[in-house]
């Protein structure tokens, strides 16, 4: 048996496939972290970007100044990026503007199948 059809084969590959991308480590929190950086940036043209990493209980009003059109708009970014549905935005991501709570929110809407269909729009 070759190297390579030993990797093909051996129990991390394995359960790399099994595991989603979102499970591992702090992959999640960094991809939403980004996201929102990048997406509140350029809503704010010619103002210093907030500096990055955030700290998980960094909330978007009170440490980052977000109105509410702009958490809007980061909350339809995100649910977009992740193909979850337009109630995830609602009902979880207005209600807990928070780094951390958007982070568990994407992850459970993830899990738990509440996800849109990624070939049509949020709905």
């Amino acid at each position: 048996m070759s190297e390579r059809d030993h990797f093909a084969s051996s129990p991390a590959r394995e359960r790399a496939r099994a595991d989603p991308w979102w499970t591992h480590g702090d992959a999640l929190r960094r991809v939403v972290a980004d996201l929102l950086a990048f997406e509140l940036a350029q809503m704010r043209p010619g103002r210093p970007p907030a500096p990055a990493p955030w700290a998980p209980d960094v909330a978007f009003v009170r440490d980052l100044g977000a109105d509410s059109l702009e958490l809007m708009s980061l909350g339809t970014a995100l649910a977009e990026t992740m193909h979850l549905q337009r109630a995830v935005i609602d009902e979880r991501l207005l209600a807990r503007p928070c780094v951390e709570d958007w982070v568990a929110s994407v992850r459970a809407g993830l899990d738990g199948g509440m996800r849109a269909d990624p070939a049509g729009p949020v709905v």
